[in-house]
């Protein structure tokens, strides 16, 4: 039996997953966010086997221990089945800047994880959605769902295979920062991804190669005058190829460097003077995570990117990123998390009209009891377009809170405020929702 460090095997992982499986909070009741399109440089790297010992666990990452769902025995897999049910309310249904219309919002949120149970290779198997029905307001209901397989090969002790296929429909709006402003409601995305990586670790070094294809397909976009409009001319595929190299000196200190090239195809042939033009890009990187017994962890990470557009009228971009995450462990029970940085992203997913993004969020992660977990988040962005005029400002904060009555059964509430400031200024430049809820899931 070779040893491990799949997600399936590796202590920091398994953690995680067991985190992953219950039901995420803030997602669940603040504005749809972004997914792909404002990717962080931040990278986290994996530690060699023994040095994970050392590591401290923030809250998040310790999961829910002895009230973890112990997951249903099928053959060779371990099912881990829970269903959420919800009601939660907002005073913004269609994220317009004047004239906004509350509504109250029943949510079902299903979820299946099937993990394998084998001595060696790993298979995780996911479906799940989140289905909003708004009362009254029907035109903006939401759906959106995930289907992935994934799949963990150990060739030799040293070299692992992942391969990824998953299907999704995602959902964004305003506060994502990739929408139009006179879209009325979120903006619909079916996305397929396929991807493979490579992973060869010697000693205290780790190489990674992954290789990525993505499918975009947009739905209709519903307007704020009623109408509807064709989106098609922004479906695209996106081929990304990324090397990554990685050292740990000791259980403290690793150091990370990263390189990507990634091209962007589109279907439709547009107007020279269209933001979403095919295009192909680099991006370099470097940075380490540091850590300090007793005090907390801080990851570092900073780089450059470029970008080419395919068609006259649209410069080529290039910018350079900064990012770093600071974590504070006041008590095992409590984490502090700084995240501030400045980096050239991505709007409409991995679309290629970019802007410089510059953030600060805080967030707060506190277990009052060990099953009855706190959270509060407040987080500053702007936005600033490099093809166009227009800056937006964005600011968000949440608190939440999460019971856990037994492996079976958990309860949670949230309240989030989120606001954007654009310009130039227009009819519904300027956003505001307040949006709070409660919910019960159900697990085995």
């Amino acid at each position: 039996m070779t040893n491990r460090t799949s997600v399936a095997r590796h202590p920091v992982a398994k953690l995680a997953v067991a985190g992953a499986i219950g039901c995420t909070i803030a997602s669940f009741y603040a504005p749809p966010a972004a997914a792909q399109a404002a990717e962080s440089i931040i990278v986290t790297p994996v530690l060699p086997l023994g040095y994970d010992a050392y590591l401290e666990h923030s809250v998040s990452q310790q999961g829910d221990g002895e009230w973890a769902a112990l997951g249903v025995p099928v053959e060779s897999f371990v099912l881990f089945p829970e269903v959420t049910v919800g009601q939660s309310v907002t005073t913004n249904t269609y994220s317009s800047g004047a004239n906004a219309k509350a509504s109250a919002i029943e949510i079902l949120s299903p979820k299946l994880v099937a993990r394998s149970d084998w001595s060696r290779h790993a298979l995780v198997l996911n479906a799940s959605g989140t289905f909003k029905r708004f009362v009254g307001q029907s035109r903006r209901n939401e759906d959106v769902w995930d289907l992935s397989a994934t799949s963990d090969l150990d060739v030799t002790g040293e070299l692992r295979l992942e391969f990824i296929a998953r299907a999704s429909q995602l959902a964004l709006n305003r506060f994502s920062g990739e929408v139009q402003l006179d879209a009325a409601s979120v903006v619909t995305i079916r996305q397929d991804q396929l991807s493979a990586s490579a992973t060869y670790r010697s000693g205290h070094a780790r190489s990674v190669v992954t290789a990525e294809y993505f499918n975009f397909r947009y739905g209709q976009l519903l307007l704020t005058d009623g109408t509807t409009r064709d989106q098609s001319n922004l479906n695209h595929d996106a081929k990304r190829l990324t090397g990554q190299f990685e050292y740990s000196f000791t259980p403290d200190l690793t150091l990370f460097t990263q390189a990507t090239y990634a091209d962007f195809s589109f279907d439709s042939v547009i107007i020279p003077t269209t933001q979403n033009a095919s295009s192909s890009g680099t991006r370099v990187i470097a940075g380490g995570i540091l850590s300090i017994a007793g005090l907390g962890r801080a990851t570092v990470s900073a780089g450059y990117a470029w970008r080419d557009y395919d068609r006259n009228g649209l410069k080529s971009v290039s910018g350079p990123s900064a990012e770093a995450r600071l974590e504070f462990f006041p008590s095992p029970l409590t984490t502090v998390t700084i995240d501030f940085g400045r980096r050239l992203a991505d709007a409409r997913l991995i679309d290629s009209s970019a802007f410089n993004m510059s953030y600060v969020k805080l967030r707060l992660d506190h277990a009052l009891l060990r099953n009855l977990k706190l959270a509060a988040e407040g987080n500053v962005a702007r936005q600033s377009y490099l093809n166009s005029q227009q800056v937006s400002r964005i600011q968000n904060a949440l608190f939440s809170a999460t019971y856990l009555a037994s492996r079976r059964f958990e309860l949670s509430g949230a309240i989030s405020y989120s606001t954007r400031r654009s310009t130039p200024v227009s009819t519904n430049s300027n956003v505001d929702e307040l949006v709070g809820g409660v919910a019960a899931t159900f697990k085995l």
